[in-house]
């Protein structure tokens, strides 16, 4: 396996490459931690490097002085590396993101038409309002007041929790300690009372590929049972040009992977652990497995004929 990493300083943007397939024009964007190198992006690019296609692990961590990646992200860093794949010989480019990140593969292939597949886990339809992880006031996690993205120097339109930061801080506690388990539903709920304007929904249909994307009912974090349904309706009612796969599942948790990611690609622990960090996952293995099984068939079939 070949690495190359890429720096702010030289290239512009904090990546890896994992260059596993040398003969494949194929490569997946993905952003799923803080940095490029690391156990999370090498599982995902070993799985990836089983169906022919190299990855490219985009570091959430882009600008030294903020180093969050949930406020003011600058989705100019996914153009640029792009233009880095092409350069280097690269004729197909998708991206991949869980949660938050799959938010950001919607919204950056909705804005970059190099972007011509989309495997986006347990998303969100529309864009949030930014957030920072540390410590402050004796806050973990709290709202900006800003945008989660920005595109060529502008902040996105965004649709607000209608908290203040300590209100979110506090309420995230509460219910997560009420619940047992990490929850943001009651924070999304109470975001979603307030009309969600159109300029704050992704524009998926802006997309010039094929979107595949699966979530699960027993997702805890947020409503991804409202947001799947609505994305299909936006897609037909836009007449979305390319081929699109929207499925849901009764089992799964927040972090729905295909089972031969977790089987063949990831140590046993951390194939044991993440399910388990929710109640659902400690109670409905076998369902979640068999859903995994499904999944990993549909999806490498997508790869497969993109």
């Amino acid at each position: 396996m070949k690495k190359i990493k890429t720096t702010l300083e030289k290239e512009g943007f904090n990546g890896c490459y994992f260059e596993m397939c040398p003969e494949s024009e194929k490569c997946m964007i993905v952003v799923l931690s803080e940095n490029g190198d690391d156990f999370l992006h090498r599982i995902v690019a070993k799985y990836l490097s089983k169906l022919q296609i190299n990855t490219f692990a985009l570091a959430k961590i882009q600008n030294k002085e903020r180093r969050n990646f949930m406020s003011h992200w600058e989705i100019d860093k996914v153009q640029m590396a792009c233009d880095w794949l092409k350069n280097r010989g690269i004729r197909k480019i998708g991206m991949h993101g869980t949660s938050t990140g799959g938010n950001l593969a919607l919204t950056s292939a909705s804005l970059i038409p190099d972007i011509s597949f989309v495997w986006a886990m347990t998303p969100n339809d529309y864009i949030l309002e930014g957030q920072e992880e540390g410590s402050k006031e004796g806050m973990k996690l709290w709202c900006t007041g800003e945008g989660i993205y920005s595109w060529k120097g502008q902040e996105m339109p965004y649709h607000p929790y209608y908290m203040t930061p300590h209100e979110l801080s506090d309420e995230i506690k509460r219910a997560t300690k009420e619940h047992g388990e990490m929850t943001l539903k009651p924070v999304m709920i109470h975001a979603e009372e307030h009309l969600i304007p159109e300029n704050a929904f992704i524009k998926i249909e802006n997309i010039r590929g094929r979107i595949f994307v699966a979530a699960t009912e027993d997702d805890t974090m947020w409503n991804t049972h409202v947001y799947l349904p609505r994305m299909e309706k936006r897609l037909k009612e836009k007449g979305f040009l390319y081929s699109y796969e929207i499925y849901m599942y009764d089992y799964g948790t927040h972090f729905f992977y295909p089972e031969r990611l977790y089987s063949e690609c990831a140590p046993r622990i951390v194939a044991w652990f993440l399910p388990r960090m929710f109640k659902s996952g400690k109670k409905h293995m076998k369902e979640i497995r068999k859903n995994r099984l499904d999944l990993e068939e549909k999806l490498e079939k997508a790869l497969a004929s993109w």
